[in-house]
């Protein structure tokens, strides 16, 4: 038998020992010389006993000892004494139960082998005890071998089973923990009820600024306005009344049985008071001392439930929110106009916390509201007087100031919650809600370019968001935030496709998409539309003149007057070179010569500076106009640039129209 760990020096003891006494058994020294006998066989116990005891490195070595020496001593006194040898029996079972194999086979062996001459010579008779002995031993082994076992392999399993109702994962669909709560809460109720001898027990909780019952042994049990129980509320501590009749005390709370004796104890978390535990009863005098502190210990009971329900509802709120984030945040993403970013987004934010939203983005013009959501019919109304135009269907304020939404596009990334808005000095909107606002939060949309736009939330209701509702938007804000700027970066992208670096007009390549559109609308209204081809004379002679970069001043200058000409529904572009186009929606031959002739003068009239050089340009301008002169896009084409041919064959500085004779 190996033994690791083990000094030789203890090893070379054990074996010492172990020889003289197994020696002297068989010499039959326990009948010779028995105070020598036992007086080694004792020390030998003596010194595995402290080694076991004492050592800080318990080892199998010293058990084994130690039993072997207690075996020894026991088949020494059964030479004289035959009862002896019974007790060989506890020693094979304890070291067989409570050891391991490399204890108790050595101490078995000794058994055996220290009682085998005695048994061959002596006592056959003796054989079947020690066999007993052994074989107890090994029934106990394997017995708590196997109840160990199952002992551990249900441990595993209650752990397993409580990792699994302890994961993270959980889900709104999981079983209704707070249902089984209630019933535990109901329990607690009825048990304290019958420990105090009361006849009703019951918990009310804190619900904002007033109260509400969480829960009674009574059915039908009603609050009052007055009474000890909002009085416990207020002093934050236990009142014990044992004559309320008599002193006409109300309790605060009814049940269709008269109260005589009260006990209130408040239910109180930190520094966060949940409600209040109420004991009463028929009987006079019916609580003592002993009843309150009693009542106490059930009470932080029902406090301590009570605060778990709260933060089990605070962790499903979570999970739900975060659920709607993950949902919401998804759809978002799939958006790239500003416009559906923004009314997606409205919607998703009154899905985390239900209030009145708009959301307001930066503009050119100023701010714009493209969304807005739970307003009231009036509202909207009122912002539709504001609109800038009927035909964009945009809401657009030239300013904010003085409003709440000013100081959030202005005061950083940090968002403003107002949970109690009724005597704040600012108003909130640039518009009447509708309703009387009693809270307010604004959260900065912060892109790379600074604030983009604010998100609003109003709500008739002071307090009305949570702290896990104020995170959420801010971390839904923020996926917002980002969203905006990648759709304000796609309008930039697209901008450059469709415009011309050098005039700032759209590029003939959204001129042709633009006139396809355009004229499929009016064939299938049968509405006028008019082409203008505009060329800059002699251009040539200014760049040879003057160097291109006074000519580029001068087309970047001429462009500026033909957008300045032509109105939202019109589409101006830079044709190629020095040539450009028009297209004129809702316009007749008529109106497109009279705009052509404006055109014409604003710019022959005005000399351009171009690189400090008074420079006198004139353009020559053909007219074409559906459907009086053709009734075909490409042909309308053609004879716009016919005409611009026309005008520049008769002496240029001219409008000429299609079809027009010289």
């Amino acid at each position: 038998m190996r033994f690791r760990g083990d000094s030789k020096k203890t090893k070379i003891l054990f074996a010492a020992f172990f020889v003289l006494l197994t020696t002297g058994f068989y010499l039959h020294f326990p009948l010779s010389h028995p105070a020598l006998w036992f007086s080694a066989a004792l020390a030998a116990c003596g010194y595995f006993l402290l080694q076991s005891v004492y050592s800080k490195n318990r080892k199998p070595l010293d058990k084994t000892g130690l039993f072997i020496s207690l075996s020894t001593i026991s088949g020494g006194l059964s030479l004289s004494y035959h009862w002896a040898a019974y007790l060989d029996i506890p020693l094979a079972v304890g070291t067989a139960s409570f050891f391991g194999a490399q204890v108790f086979a050595p101490v078995w062996a000794a058994i055996f082998a220290l009682g085998a001459k005695d048994i061959i010579l002596h006592r056959p008779g003796a054989l079947p005890l020690v066999m007993f002995s052994i074989a107890s031993g090994a029934v106990s082994h394997f017995a708590l071998k196997r109840y160990k076992g199952l002992a551990t392999s249900l441990a595993e399993k209650v752990s397993r089973l409580d990792e699994e109702n302890s994961e993270p994962g959980l889900s709104t669909g999981d079983l209704d923990v707070l249902g089984a709560a209630e019933k535990e809460f109901s329990r607690a109720l009825l048990l304290a009820r019958e420990s105090l001898e009361a006849d009703s027990v019951s918990v009310f909780r804190v619900d904002g600024e007033d109260v509400a019952v969480k829960g009674s042994t009574s059915a039908g049990i009603k609050l009052r306005n007055e009474g000890m129980i909002r009085l416990c509320l207020k002093k934050r501590e236990p009142l014990c009344l044992t004559k309320m009749d008599q002193e006409e005390l109300s309790p605060g709370y009814e049940h269709g049985e008269p109260v005589c004796s009260l006990m209130a104890v408040p239910l109180v978390l930190g520094h966060t008071i949940l409600g209040v535990a109420a004991c009463d009863s028929r009987r006079v005098g019916a609580f003592g001392l002993r009843h309150v502190s009693d009542f106490q210990r059930f009470a932080a009971f029902f406090a301590g439930m009570m605060a778990r329900e709260r933060v089990f509802s605070e962790m499903k709120r979570t999970l739900k929110g975060l659920e709607v984030f993950k949902k919401e945040s998804s759809k978002i993403l799939r958006q790239l106009a500003k416009e559906d970013i923004a009314r997606e987004g409205a919607l998703a934010a009154r899905k985390i916390a239900p209030m009145a939203t708009a959301v307001f983005l930066r503009s050119e013009e100023g701010y714009e509201l493209p969304a807005a959501a739970g307003f009231s019919s009036s509202t909207q109304e009122e912002r539709q007087k504001i609109k800038k135009n009927k035909e964009n269907k945009k809401t657009f304020f030239k300013t904010l100031k003085g409003t709440l939404v000013a100081n959030a596009f202005d005061g950083g990334q940090e968002p403003i919650y107002i949970s109690d808005y009724r005597d704040y000095p600012v108003a909130a909107l640039p518009f009447d809600c509708g309703f009387p606002v009693k809270s307010v939060f604004l959260q900065p949309l912060v892109g790379e370019e600074g604030t983009l736009g604010v998100l609003g939330m109003f709500s008739d209701r002071t307090n009305s968001l949570s702290a896990h509702q104020i995170e959420l938007l801010k971390m839904f804000s923020n996926q917002l935030s980002v969203t905006f700027s990648r759709a304000i970066l796609y309008e930039k992208l697209a901008i450059l496709a469709e415009t011309d670096a050098l005039t700032g007009l759209f590029n003939r390549g959204y001129f042709e998409e633009a006139l396809s559109k355009e004229f499929k609308r009016v064939v299938r209204h049968q509405r006028p539309l008019s082409l203008l081809l505009i060329d800059v004379d002699h251009f040539k002679k200014i760049n040879d003149r003057f160097g291109h970069t006074a000519g580029d001043a001068v087309l970047k200058i001429v462009a500026s007057i033909i957008k300045k000409a032509m109105r939202d529904t019109d589409v101006a572009a830079r044709y190629g070179g020095e040539e450009f186009v028009a297209i004129l929606a809702e316009t007749d031959k008529t109106g497109a010569q009279n705009l052509a002739e404006r055109l014409r003068k604003a710019i022959f009239l005005n000399p351009i500076d171009a690189g400090g050089n008074a420079v006198s340009v004139s353009v020559s301008i053909g007219v074409a106009s559906f459907p009086r002169d053709t009734g075909s896009r490409e042909e309308l084409v053609e004879l716009a640039d016919k005409a611009l041919y026309g005008a520049k064959s008769h002496g240029r500085n001219k409008v000429f129209l299609a079809k027009q004779e010289g």
